[in-house]
């Protein structure tokens, strides 16, 4: 060994020799002393130019002896103490950067279904546990990741990210807080009515959820997203005792987690996210958005803030461009998580640039000839605003100043075979909007004003009664369960538009409908259609953008 730093030594007098590491270890033939030996050059330094060559070894000149001790030396090292060697050493990859996103699979049996997540672990085969949202200091509302899941019924909506190790999971366990349940029905005198049963609350001890894993869930790349969908039937049952009577219920969420994707690394396309605009960064044409998962305001934060980018093919609509952007705009946007994890804002849609209120969710009642509707909403987004929606449950006037508007998510073909259009006279119960104002107004018997009611994306789950064909599109009969809230709201008294036969829909599917169904779309089947619902003088009519598999009724 010291013959063979001599000679490199003496070929290259400006090498400076560092030992990096020495471990010594006791074996059965007297001390083994691995190390790490890393030898440095000043920069330009050129071989040592002798009048003789270097000789360490007969006949061998400085350059091939250097090669060849240089050789000789890694091989000393890579030998360690003789025959016994060194045990290799593993390096683990680095962490993955696993994005959660949540959805939900159901049916039309509840108008909401909020559950406050408290943590997220993962379990691999060895039982180590990682977690990927760590539990609070506090088990407030505040303090936990609150999320609505009906709004999600076939959508799906960035949750958090997290740094996680490259493994084979086995089980994911999820705690949470509090969860509730809202379902829709009529009063005695025929009136709307909501009951809302929970379980759990702030500051109460973390429940656990049930997690299934389909198949061991591997995490791998760089990047990668997971699905978290909360399977809603399964997750809760009630029986309605009557009119004034408590429901007889249970709740125990049930999730089902898969990759998002068919491989790591996979762009992941999200539409219709909900949030609001908390900071923009005009140097790189970015934003921080938080996202809407339930009830957003300044008393009760909610949601996740995430980093958005945008590129030139951004599309935005309501608003010219990205400098038109501005802090506390409440937008609804397309995005695509990136093989880098990043997100990357492809449409930003800003329907009310001056709104500080967005409530979203189905109308429950419509009094047009009165210029009021009731909403029944499940996510809201909120602006320095002093006065909140004090529930769910908002009243809303609407006159000739109100703007009414087709949510941009989705593109309405022009050669439709009936009139898609929605302004103040074909108002119905049942469809889902995004209603924007100023003010909340919550006392004095006035109702809030809006200033701009825009129809948003539903999905509905029936039953497929009949396959037709019109004007280049395939026409489905769905028959809707009576809970849904179409054939429920519409027998509301006093209500000047209605459908008249409000227990089927008519869906419209072409050429850019994505199929993401494995069920076949036949008569018989159940299946749930994601689009617009129109009504087009009182037949419900759908502009159908996503089909997937249904939900038992």
């Amino acid at each position: 060994m010291q013959e063979v730093i001599g000679c490199i030594r003496t070929a290259f007098p400006d090498t400076h020799w560092v030992l990096d590491e020495m471990v010594a270890e006791v074996i059965s033939i007297g001390w083994c002393i691995p190390s790490r030996i890393g030898w440095i050059r000043d920069t330009g330094a050129t071989m040592n130019p002798l009048s003789q060559p270097v000789r360490c070894h007969s006949g061998v000149t400085s350059v091939s002896a250097v090669l060849s001790l240089l050789l000789a030396l890694c091989g000393y090292l890579a030998a360690g103490c003789g025959s016994t060697g060194m045990p290799p050493v593993t390096v683990p990859p680095p962490p993955t950067s696993l994005a959660v996103v949540v959805s939900s699979t159901a049916n039309g049996q509840f108008t909401n279904f909020y559950v406050d997540i408290t943590s997220l672990s993962l379990t691999n085969q060895a039982g180590t546990t990682v977690s990927v949202l760590a539990a609070p200091q506090s088990q407030a509302f505040t303090q936990t990741q609150e999320a609505e899941f009906i709004h999600l019924n076939g959508h799906m909506a960035p949750f958090l990210t997290a740094m996680v190790p490259q493994d084979v999971y086995t089980q994911a366990t999820l705690t949470y807080t509090y969860a509730q349940f809202t379902h829709v029905s009529l009063n005695a005198s025929g009136a709307l009515a909501t009951v809302t049963d929970a379980v759990g609350g702030p500051n109460s001890i973390p429940q656990t959820a049930s997690v299934n894993l389909p198949a061991p869930l591997a995490i791998h790349g760089s990047a990668m997203a997971v699905l978290l969908d909360l399977q809603v039937s399964s997750s809760a049952t009630f029986t309605n005792q009557g009119a004034g009577q408590p429901d007889t219920y249970a709740i125990t969420p049930m999730f089902k987690l898969t990759p998002a994707a068919p491989m790591p690394q996979s762009q992941v396309q999200v539409k219709g996210v909900d949030g609001l605009v908390s900071s923009i960064n005009s140097g790189s044409d970015s934003l921080s958005l938080m996202i809407d998962y339930g009830f957003n305001n300044p008393s009760y934060p909610d949601g996740s803030t995430f980093t958005l980018a945008t590129n030139a093919s951004t599309v935005y609509q309501g608003i010219g461009n990205f400098s038109a952007l501005a802090v506390g705009m409440i937008a609804n946007l397309d995005l695509t998580l990136q093989s880098d994890g990043s997100l990357l804002a492809t449409r930003i849609e800003v329907d009310d640039p001056g709104a500080t209120n967005v409530l979203t969710g189905p109308l429950g009642t419509v009094f047009g000839s009165q210029g009021d509707i009731v909403e029944l909403g499940r996510t809201n987004e909120e602006f320095n605003q002093s006065v909140v929606p004090g529930s769910t449950i908002m009243y809303y006037s609407f006159d000739a100043s109100t703007a009414f508007k087709l949510s941009g998510e989705i593109a309405v073909p022009s050669n439709l075979p009936f009139s898609a259009t929605f302004d103040s006279s074909n108002l119905i119960a049942g469809q889902n909007v995004s209603v924007a104002s100023q003010v909340i107004v919550t006392s004095g018997g006035r109702y809030t004003h809006a200033t701009t009611i825009t129809l948003v994306p539903q999905t509905i789950n029936g039953t497929i009664t009949g396959v037709s064909s019109s004007g280049g599109f395939t026409v489905y009969s769905v028959s809707l369960a009576a809970y849904n809230l179409f054939p429920i709201l519409a027998v509301q008294p006093g209500q000047t538009t209605a459908l008249r036969n409000p227990s089927s829909v008519e869906v419209y599917v072409d050429s850019n409908t994505q199929m993401l169904n494995s069920d076949p779309v036949a008569p018989g089947n159940v299946l749930r259609f994601n689009g617009l619902i129109f009504n087009d003088s009182g037949t419900a009519r759908m502009v159908c953008w996503q089909v997937h598999d249904g939900v038992a009724e």
